[in-house]
Formats: structure tokens, sequence, C-alpha cells
């Protein structure tokens, strides 16, 4: 056991004390001192330009600004925002920061300036502020805060091309100063929402990048009238709307010299909230509303159809915005480094709940004309506490508050040993609790601190071990901000951090492009930190690839890097889904390391683009075998397996298979030149095997469906079924009882006798296996076939096949697929 002896003066005693929190405290406005704000080279006057704000040397400093440490009332980790206001509006010029300085730049000043609409042609009496809060506090509703006196000046900024004025033929000049889209971030990418009809001729104007005078507007056009995704500056083409209505628009100045990305689609009343709270789908629910956790599957609602949204919904993790029911649409994801922006690039990551108050029911008001949105309020989960005998750990980490979800489970009844996992920043503090029922929040009965000054000094050591005892007058302290094990002795008094640090990707590195050109391309290296778990090292790591919330493990290895070649590569990007052969695609590099009975550790992302070539999957394939005919290929005995309708690299077929006859093999060539076969001699069905040398056979002679899918390498083998669906059976819905087909395996020969009404006749084959559709489900039409003039007859890739009508009554069809013939007898 380590540890050191300090001799203690009163004002360390009075620190350390001072996270001490045995009750639960309640916040006092009238016992808080607020900051005290003071800068030395303040000016009393500003005019600001974009060439001086653009400079990187000290040009660009506004001004410096220090403040003293607030005083709560109560033992919590305190953060600060620096604030400038123009009237009773004000902006941020910080982030939450527990530094009680800052350095703000000119251009800070300037954004700040252009989201309160500051006037850019004449000086402005601004005032600047600090406000102080308790740390993790929630973003809405009634806080514990504080405000420092203010500090005056006057600032005459320079404009920051905000505004997109919409302006109407034939004479195309701003008459209405309300309709506008707007850049909220000052980055000349714009979005508003605007009532638009047909038959009018629409451009937008703009001020230049320099100034706003009015001899410098910038008219706005689009490209062309058959390609209005550009608006290109002095384009004589407007552009129009077939339908009236109110329209979402958005535009990005920065796509060229002169020309923008340029999008408008007809506005919804309602926008979609897909992420990790509900699979990332678009599905619509109802929900209970005795029940918080039932609002997974809803939607926003604007009122007014004005693009601001409001409404409740239960997240737990990442989560993005769009305003279509798919990602057809805009999707509105997080700003780096903001947590309320929105950011409408396609490649923009996604907001997360750990960013705001955790996992709960949120009620949202979302902007998309400004590109904002901000939490109305926020309901926690019900207090749920772990059956077994828990310890709590509060401290800088959770603002000093009981967290259900922060805490350590005795290992054994009666044991009085803890442990359990937890993102730990600084000083912390262990704490017994039960809960109060009626205000539904934990209440701590017994604290647990240190009796001595703990040792903080090694950063680099993962491993740290002390006492701990009841009232312990000292608070523990991690020597770095991350995650820990924790385990906890109360009998012996002692306990022990092991310092969980998850890998740092080294290559790619952030935002390279990658360009696959074939599968002779370059090998790509991915290359990470040693994760550390305490004093052990991981057992693997895995890459992964993410990308509009989809995920694939790329290579597990127990290395920290790997070569992955081009063809490999290439496939895992577009079984990401989403992806185009020579298009770049954006997409995240985490590397996750694992150890058994040990938490995964995930590295922080890694964004980079790259562009795919085209997969190489054949067009068509056979199968050839003594199990079917014999060992050859050609017409009458071989045979031709049926793409899967849209679904490239995927083939089915139902055959009648001999056993004990050698099995089969395939070729996309129908000839022994890239052929292959499964990998293993299993004979059992129904089974899945990849791609192999080995001869696929089965153990009882009957017919089978083949699915062969080269986009993961497997080979089906199973139980052919077929059945008939749509309005002659009266249901659309798939794999129905009565509308199945009886194999006579004795006379190769599929059955189906049933009462039909009068339509069109359709069927299709169905494979699952393990609860995955392989065929069949709700895209039974993928593998649909009919008989024509007593003929089966395959969709393939086509469309729709010709009608097949039947009368109403009694009817028998009839499929023999060792020679692709059927009957509909009546």
């Amino acid at each position: 056991m380590r540890y050191l002896n300090y001799i203690l003066i009163l004002f360390t005693v009075v620190m350390f004390n001072s996270c001490k929190e045995k009750e639960d405290v309640v916040f006092d406005k009238n016992t808080t001192t607020p900051s005290v704000l003071s800068s030395t080279d303040l000016k009393d006057q500003y005019t600001l330009t974009k060439e001086t704000a653009e400079k990187e040397d000290d040009e660009e400093l506004f001004a410096s600004f220090v403040w003293t440490e607030a005083n709560m009332g109560v033992s919590a980790s305190l953060v600060y925002q620096l604030q400038i206001g123009l009237g009773e509006n004000f902006a941020d010029l910080t982030s939450d920061v527990k530094v009680l300085t800052d350095t703000t730049l000119s251009k800070t000043i300037n954004k700040a300036l252009g989201e309160l609409n500051a006037d850019t042609a004449s000086f402005n009496d601004v005032t600047i502020r600090v406000v102080s809060k308790i740390a993790n506090q929630s973003n809405s509703g009634t806080v514990a805060t504080t405000i420092s006196n203010v500090l005056t000046t006057s600032v005459k900024p320079y404009p920051s091309n905000q505004k997109l004025f919409l302006v109407k033929g034939p004479e195309f000049k701003v008459e209405d100063s309300n309709l506008y889209m707007i850049s909220s971030n000052a980055d000349h990418k714009y979005s508003g929402t605007f009532e638009l009809e047909t038959g009018v001729e629409y451009k937008f104007v703009s001020s230049d990048k320099e100034d706003e005078l009015p001899e410098n507007l910038i008219l706005y056009g689009v490209d062309s009238e058959t390609d209005p995704t550009k608006l290109v500056a002095g384009s004589d083409v407007a552009f129009t709307v077939a339908e009236t209505g109110k329209y979402s628009t958005s535009a990005d100045l920065n796509a060229g010299a002169d020309y923008g990305k340029f999008e408008y689609a007809k506005a919804q009343p309602i926008l979609w909230v897909p992420g990790g709270h509900n699979g990332w789908t678009h599905d619509i629910e109802e929900v209970d509303p005795e029940d918080p956790t039932s609002y997974t599957h809803v939607n926003l609602v604007s009122e007014n159809n004005d693009g601001v949204y409001t409404g409740k919904v239960w997240l737990t993790s990442i989560f993005k915005f769009t305003n279509q029911p798919n990602w057809d649409g805009t999707n509105y994801g997080a700003v780096d480094g903001s947590n309320f922006d929105l950011d409408t690039d396609p490649s923009a990551g996604n907001h997360s709940v750990d960013n705001y108050n955790g996992t709960g029911l949120y009620t949202l008001e979302v902007n998309v004309n400004t590109l904002k949105f901000k939490i109305l309020d926020f309901q926690g989960p019900p207090i749920e506490i772990p059956e077994e005998n828990a310890l709590f750990i509060v401290g800088d980490h959770n603002g000093w508050r009981l967290n259900p979800s922060d805490n350590l489970v005795e290992t054994a009844e009666g044991s009085n040993i803890f442990t359990g996992y937890q993102n730990i920043s600084d000083a912390f503090r262990l704490q017994k609790a039960v809960v109060d029922t009626i205000e539904n929040k934990l209440v701590a009965t017994n604290t647990y601190g240190s009796p001595e000054v703990t040792e903080t000094t090694d950063p680099n050591n993962p491993y740290l071990e002390g006492f701990v005892e009841e009232d312990g007058q000292y608070t523990f302290r991690a020597p770095v901000s991350g995650l820990y094990k924790v385990n906890v002795d109360l009998s012996n008094g002692t306990y022990e951090l092991q310092n969980f640090v998850p890998s740092v990707v080294t290559a790619p590195v952030h935002s390279s492009s990658i360009v696959l050109e074939g599968d002779d391309s370059p090998a790509t290296t991915f290359a990470w930190t040693a994760s550390v778990y305490g004093n052990d090292t991981p057992d693997s790591y895995t890459v992964k690839l993410k990308s509009a919330g989809s995920s694939l493990d790329l290579t597990t290895v127990s290395t920290t890097t790997v070569d992955i070649d081009a063809k490999t590569f290439n496939k895992a990007i577009h079984d990401l889904g989403g992806a185009t052969a020579g298009e770049s695609y954006s997409l995240d590099v985490v590397v996750v390391a694992n150890k058994a009975g040990e938490p995964q550790l995930e590295s922080a992302p890694v964004k980079i683009d790259v562009t795919p070539y085209k997969l190489a999957y054949p067009e068509k394939l056979w199968m050839t075998g003594g199990g079917l005919n014999e060992w050859n290929w050609g017409e009458g005995i071989d045979v031709e397996l049926q793409p899967v309708n849209g679904t490239p690299g995927k083939f089915w077929a139902i055959a009648y298979v001999t056993s004990g006859q050698g099995g089969f093999k395939f070729s996309p060539n129908r000839a022994w030149n890239g052929d292959f076969g499964g990998a293993g001699s299993d004979t059992a069905t129904p089974r899945v095997s990849g791609f192999g040398g080995d001869n696929v056979d089965i153990a009882t002679s009957g017919y089978y469906t083949v699915v062969v899918d080269y986009a993961t390498e497997k080979i089906l083998i199973t139980e052919a079924k077929v059945y008939l669906i749509g309005s002659t059976v009266g249901s659309w819905d798939p794999e129905q009882a009565d509308a199945m087909f009886t194999i006579d395996n004795e006379n190769k020969k599929m059955t189906i006798t049933r009462e039909l009404v009068e339509g069109s006749i359709r069927m299709y084959a169905s494979a699952i296996h393990d609860g995955d559709y392989w065929l069949g489900g709700g895209d039974w039409w993928r593998s649909e076939f009919n008989i024509f003039d007593g003929v089966i007859e395959y969709r393939g890739n086509g469309g729709d096949q010709a009608a097949v009508p039947v009368v109403a009554g009694n009817a028998t069809v009839e499929l023999d697929f060792t020679d692709n013939t059927g009957s509909i007898t009546q």
C-alpha cells in the first residue's frame, strides 16, 4: 500500500472538505457569490474588419478577460460561460469551461453579434458578463446560476453574410426583409422555410463576402431549369416550383468560387428523430402517456409548418433529425464543438445525450431555419438501484449528484467488497444511499472519504491504491480523467483504481481521402495506440467502420496495426450501405479493445473519405454435379440459378438433389473455370456454409432451395418452400400456411389445391434460416416466378411479370423444378 503524508495547512483542509457531501444539498441563491469579471485591455470602442479577424497573429485578439471563482453555496464543480449582450439578449462567447480566463478573438465577437442581429452599419453598445453554474446541470428549466458584473464597450461588427434574401421576378429586388435564409454560424451555409407559389420565378440576393453595400449585392439564380441544384452568381435562370406550398431550402456558398449547392423540398409538418433509442428507424408507433420510455418511435411537430418543431422523445444514446421518413431528405447532424447547432452536411456526426442530461425524456424545440435546437424540458428515468447492496460514486464527473447509474455493486452479500466501472474526472467520494420514494431521488445515508491526501502526481500510472474510511475528511482523486475499474473493500478500509484507456487511431489520419481503383490498389494500413486495462493488456482489437447508423467489423487482430487489402476494404464499404462506386463515401474508423471479463474500450472515431470501386459480382450462376444429373455443363445437365431481384451477387434455385452422388458445385462461367463449392463436408440441412473447394452435398434426397450470396460468400441449403400470395388467396402477407405448396419428393412434384378468388395468381420461393430471410418475407417478389404455357418463368431482375388470370373456384397448381414445367387446373 503506497501513500504520502503531507503537512496540511488550514487552506488545504478547507478546500478538501468543500467536496464533502453527507446530506442532500438544496441550492439557495441567497448564499451565493457571483464571479467578478475584469479586463486589462478592453477598449471603449472597436471597429471589426474581416481582414483583421482572419489573421493568425495578435491582431485577431479582441480582449482578455479574467474572473474570480463563484461560490454557489454548495460543494460542487462549477463551469462558466462568457457572454456578450445586446439589449436584453445574450450570446455565448465560450461554452461551459472550468477555467477562470478567456482570450477572446475578434471573429468570436463578430459571430456572436451576428447571432444577436447587431447593426453592421453603426456602433452597438454591448455588455460582457460571466454566468456560473453547477456542472452537468440541465440546459433548460430552473438551474443554479450566478451572474457577474458587466463590462461595457461599443462595437461595429463587419457583415458576415448571414442572410440570403428570397426575391421574386421579374424585378428580383428585396421587397420583404423577413424572407431570407440565415447562416446561423456565419459559415455561408444557409437554411430557411418559405411559402412558394407556382408560376412565380425566384432567385436569392446576398451581399458579397466583403460588405453589404447596395451596389455590391449579388443576385443568385440556378444553373439551369433541368439542374436547379446549384445557386450561381449572376445566373439568368430562376427556379420555380410545381406545387404551391411551404418549402424547406438550404444553400452552401462554400461549394465553389461563384456558385453554391442548393436544395429545396416540400416542407414537412413533422420531423423524424432516428437514433439508438429506436434502432435508427423512421417507424412511428403509439405512445403510453404514463410511460416516458414509450416515446421512442415519435415525431416532432411543426404546428404552423414554419420550420420550428417541438415534441417529446425518449433518448438513450446518439441520434439525428431528418425531414423525410428515410435518409433521402435533409439530415440534421451535429456541429463539432457545439451541442445545440445543426449541420446539414450528410457526413455530419451524431448528437449524443452524453452532451446533455443523459438518458431520459426530452422535450425539444428544433428550428431548421436557424439550424439550432434546444431542450425545453427533461425528465430523467425512474430511480432504480441494483438489487444488490450498492455504493455510489459522487464527484466532479457528475456534478456531485447521486446518480442511480453511478454505482459499485457488492460482489457477494455481506462481503462489504464493491466493484464497478466509472468515468471519473478529478475528485470524488463514495456514498451509500436509499430512495426517497416521494421525491423519486436518492438520499445519502453514509459517506466515505480518504484519511489522507490521495497521490495524484503520476498521470501515466494506470493503477492507484489507498485507504478509505467513513467520514474520511479528504476526497479521492483520480490521476487523469477517464474510465476506471473501482474496487472498494470497506471491511479492510482500502480501495484501488485501475485506469482503462481506449486506443487512439493513428492511421488513417483524420479527414484523409482514400481512392480504391481496383483489387490491385495498395492495401490500407490501420494503426492505433495500445489500450490499457490497468496493469493488463487487451486480448484483441476489432477495427470497426461506421456510417449513417450502420457499423461493420472489418477485422479482429492481436496487434496494433493491420493492412487490409483493397478487395476486402472495398467490399466492407459497400456492405455498410449507401456507397456508390466512383463517389466519395464518408465513414468513421474506430478501434475496439477486447478483454475477457472486462468492458470493451472504443476509441474516438477518425473520419475518412473512401471512394470505392464497383463490386465484381457475376451476372449469372450455374450449378452441376452428381447430385443433380452428372458432373458436366450444358442444357439439360446443369441447373441455372436465378438472380435475386435487385440484389447484385445473390442467386437462388430450387433443385431436386439426390444424396450420396457427390453433391454439386457452382460456376459463373458454366465451365470448370472460376468454379467453387462449400467450406466443409457437412451434409446436414438446413445449413449455411462459406465458399470453398468442397462439394456441396445433402444427406436425404429431395427438393432443396439453394441460395448463393457473393456479398457474404455464404451458401444456404434448406428445404424448399413455395407459396401463393396476393388477391387470389385473400392475403398479401407472406409465408401463410394455407398458401404453401406440398412437396411430393417421390414424384418430384410440388402441389397446392385450394379455393381461389378471381384475379391474377402469383407465387414465390421462400428461404428462412435462423430467423433471417434469405428469400421471401416482405420482399417475396424478389424470388417470384409464374407459369406461362406450361413453363416456369422466373422474374429475375425484371419488373412485374405478365398477369396470369384465374377464375374463382377450386384450383390445383403443380410445379416440377426438374424440368421447369407447371400447370394450373381449374
